[in-house]
């Protein structure tokens, strides 16, 4: 499966922002948005695209304009009755989240992209500057005038551009607290801006890993694990996987697949896996047993362990029992994610997904795969 990145690109007018947005999606095999969404909004809305154009990242286009005849593809009431610059606002944000749904890899540039998928893990937010004199000498070049109409045609732009962004997104547009990366393109050049944007995406990806957590699977196999898992920078499997024919399923899915034996494991299991593996994530130590117990009552096979040197993250499997608790003794997070499989005494089937960044926690759900008594008859 495709791995899901979302490049948001704002830039300064003449500094070659959208040059480097393009070479980013050249480098990273993303699809590239530009005036391209432009054209989405205008057919999904019934507006034409030359009324978009006019409105692009402008805030306040609209004012003294409602006397017009509107310049629709077709006199629609539904959309003569609800016109306005927030519904071409609205029209737009649609056609970003149907593009970001529909390809998993994509690289848009402005139109407050960065706002409209802020709930997107996904995403790395993008400014890019040059000093005036370059971005001046750059909008000469493009458009054959002078110096004193370049400045104030950047000027002029920015000022609408910020208002707009300022209006909708509630941030501040340009300012370094609004993106996770600000460039000037004019201390880089163009290439090097590219390869050093590259670089931090690399860094980024390195420093934030989705983590998919399952236990106790008995030898059932669910295509619903690689629904849910697939997407997963790593896989950890708590025990009692059950055969060799699903503990291969899941090597196949992943290059990390990280699992222990469990009690229910024959030898064959227990020749491929360790009792107890510890291990780091990022800046997490992680320590994985099948049988654990909880906080407040570990394991005697592990107390020990636990008390001497407590882990940053204790991952268990073997009671059945879906539990994610905070030891604030050992100043830990211990996980049980259930059981996916079909035998015990369980009647959800479960596994836990949660993301690790650096050395915290976040986006920790857990996944529901079914009721075990109504599913399986």
């Amino acid at each position: 499966m495709e791995k899901e990145l979302i490049i948001n690109v704002g830039r300064q007018i003449g500094s070659g922002g959208r040059i480097i947005a393009k070479m980013l999606a050249d480098e990273f095999d993303c699809h590239f948005y530009d005036r391209e969404i432009l054209n989405l909004a205008a057919k999904e809305s019934g507006f034409s695209e030359k009324f978009f154009e006019q409105n692009d990242e402008q805030k306040g286009f609209m004012k003294g304009h409602f006397h017009i005849h509107l310049p629709l593809l077709g006199d629609n009431n539904f959309y003569k009755s609800n016109f306005s610059q927030e519904s071409l606002y609205q029209f737009q944000s649609d056609a970003i989240r149907e593009v970001a749904k529909q390809n998993p890899r994509c690289v848009f540039v402005g139109r407050t992209a960065d706002y409209v998928l802020r709930d997107n893990p996904n995403t790395i937010n993008i400014f890019i500057t040059a000093s005036m004199d370059t971005r001046i000498a750059n909008v000469c070049e493009r458009r054959g005038c002078s110096k004193e109409e370049a400045r104030k045609f950047i000027e002029n732009g920015e000022s609408e551009r910020a208002k707009y962004y300022n209006y909708y997104t509630t941030k501040v547009w340009g300012h370094a607290e609004s993106y996770d990366l600000c460039i000037d393109a004019s201390i880089l050049g163009l290439e090097k801006d590219k390869g050093f944007n590259c670089r931090v995406y690399q860094k980024k990806k390195y420093l934030m890993k989705r983590i998919g957590i399952i236990s106790d699977t008995h030898g059932h196999w669910d295509d619903k694990y690689e629904h849910y898992l697939g997407e997963c920078d790593e896989i950890w499997h708590a025990g009692d996987i059950g055969s060799l024919e699903v503990a291969d399923k899941f090597e196949a899915m992943k290059p990390i697949f990280r699992a222990v034996c469990g009690n229910i494991d024959d030898y064959t299991m227990r020749n491929r896996y360790r009792e107890i593996l510890r291990f780091k994530c990022e800046d997490v130590d992680v320590l994985l047993k099948h049988i654990g117990g909880y906080p407040g009552r570990y394991d005697r096979s592990v107390q020990s362990m636990l008390y001497a040197s407590p882990p940053n993250l204790f991952v268990d499997g073997h009671s059945h029992i879906l539990k994610i608790q905070f030891d604030k003794t050992l100043k830990l997070l211990h996980i049980n994610p259930g059981a996916a499989g079909l035998r015990g005494w369980h009647k959800e089937r479960t596994l836990v997904r949660l993301t690790i960044e650096g050395n915290k926690f976040t986006d920790c759900e857990v996944i529901t795969l079914g009721n075990k008594q109504t599913e399986y008859k």
